[in-house]
């Protein structure tokens, strides 16, 4: 018997062919050239995001040197596993990493620092040559798979309008911005989170033992770029138990798979843990005095508009309290999505005292597709075309003039020839997102 038979829903149950309609017959034709069309605007926007975010992103891109100290070491990493292939240093690994780190003491990697963005360097390396422009290159591309990722989660959990949304918020948000140019590992962290979501709701879609095993191989990704990544583990498993309606009949495909990934990574974040004398000094979970406990709870909420700036804020606060004082959305993939990733980042960041902004790149998503929901949510309001293309041209505007107006901004890339640069990039925003009204609302 059909699922819909099960539930009562008579009307939906799948019909013989000879109780077909004139009416459904006509609407089948009009129903794939309508999914034609969102199809086509789903390429088209995905291109548009590569174009825009590459463009934004990549200014002085060039620049000489490194804005961070822990830059020059994952790009040396980099460079060791490039000369190790070159030289055929891998036949004797050990040995060569010795010698490269008696002639470059500048490494992280292995214990500190995970391997899987300094191995994305090779290739880069290999095409372009060594430069700290190269390393750049490839955080762009790293932050370019982060936003286009985010923009498929938020078309299947929000629509097309609220996942291009989303995606233009998390771009423009101030600290997104300013790290999507450091060679550091928080770029290709997120992508690598975003990657195992987005299987994650592929899995829970259809569910099936390979979308599962791709799932656990995403988390490894993801823990291999860097330990701050734990957190997706408890997030996932939050969301899963809020969704364990949908996902009871199929949750045990994700076991094997899930404890394979743990033990894989599992080693690497023990010998991590165990020898790297950097990584452990940095760390303590014991708070000393009450101030400490107190700014450790209060550390993720308070870097909250630095991350995100204040329109973003706001709407990301007005999507999350409308999403969940709607009875029918409570349970949505939107709600218990965002929810769990805040939630467990929270908890991991109050316990390990993250409170360092730039790891608000890593969780400045879920409150990216609030935004975007509640932009989608005032689209859909009944008011003048002109008025909603106001606001959302308003707030796409906002936190870039935010983010390339800040103090932080200027000081990390060092060039005041970005003021010019400002209103045109905020008003090539702007027709974007008005274009979006025009085109889906």
């Amino acid at each position: 018997m059909p699922r819909n038979l099960k539930n009562g829903d008579v009307s939906l149950a799948v019909q013989p062919a000879s109780l077909t309609t004139h009416s459904e017959k006509t609407l089948g034709p009009c129903r794939s050239a309508t999914r034609a069309h969102e199809h086509k605007w789903e390429v088209r926007w995905r291109l548009a995001i590569v174009v825009l975010v590459g463009l934004v992103a990549a200014r002085d891109i060039g620049q000489a040197g490194f804005g961070f100290p822990d830059a020059s070491r994952h790009a040396m990493d980099g460079v060791l596993f490039w000369d190790m292939l070159r030289d055929g240093g891998y036949t004797q690994p050990i040995e060569f990493t010795k010698q490269f780190y008696g002639r470059y003491p500048c490494l992280g990697f292995p214990f500190h620092y995970p391997p899987l963005f300094a191995l994305s360097e090779v290739p880069f390396f290999a095409l372009f040559g060594l430069s700290s422009a190269t390393a750049r290159l490839c955080v762009l591309c790293w932050h370019v798979g982060a936003v286009l990722l985010l923009f498929e989660i938020g078309r299947r959990v929000i629509g097309l309008t609220g996942g291009v949304l989303a995606a233009l918020f998390f771009a423009t948000s101030p600290v997104v911005l300013e790290w999507s140019r450091q060679v550091m590992l928080e770029a290709p962290t997120t992508c690598m989170l975003l990657l195992a979501t987005w299987l994650l709701l592929r899995w829970e879609e259809q569910p099936g033992v390979l979308r599962a095993w791709f799932w656990a191989a995403a988390l490894v990704g993801a823990l291999l770029s860097k330990q701050t990544a734990i957190f997706i583990i408890g997030a996932h498993a939050l969301y899963l138990l809020a969704r364990w309606r949908s996902v009871r009949s199929s949750w045990r495909q994700l076991m094997l798979p899930l404890a394979t990934a743990l033990a894989c990574a599992g080693l690497y974040m023990f010998l991590s843990w165990r020898h790297s004398i950097m990584l452990t000094s940095a760390i303590e979970i014991k708070a000393n005095s009450a101030a400490q406990l107190f700014g450790r709870l209060t550390g993720y909420p308070r870097l909250l508009p630095e991350v995100l700036g204040w329109p973003q804020l706001i709407l990301a606060g007005l999507g999350l309290l409308w999403v969940w004082a709607a009875k029918a959305d409570r349970k949505s993939i939107l709600a218990m999505l965002s929810t769990s990733w805040i939630i467990a980042f929270y908890a991991m960041s109050s316990l390990f005292d993250w409170t360092d902004p730039r790891h608000g790149y890593i969780w400045a998503a879920p409150f990216s597709l609030a935004a975007g929901y509640s932009m989608q949510r005032i689209i859909s309001l009944e008011a003048r075309r002109w008025l909603q293309a106001g606001i959302i041209a308003a707030a796409a505007a906002w936190p870039l003039f935010q983010t390339l107006f800040s103090r932080p901004y200027i000081v990390w890339i060092r060039s005041p020839s970005l003021w010019p640069f400002c209103p045109v990039v905020a008003l090539c925003w702007s027709i974007v997102s008005t274009t979006a009204i025009s085109c889906f609302s």
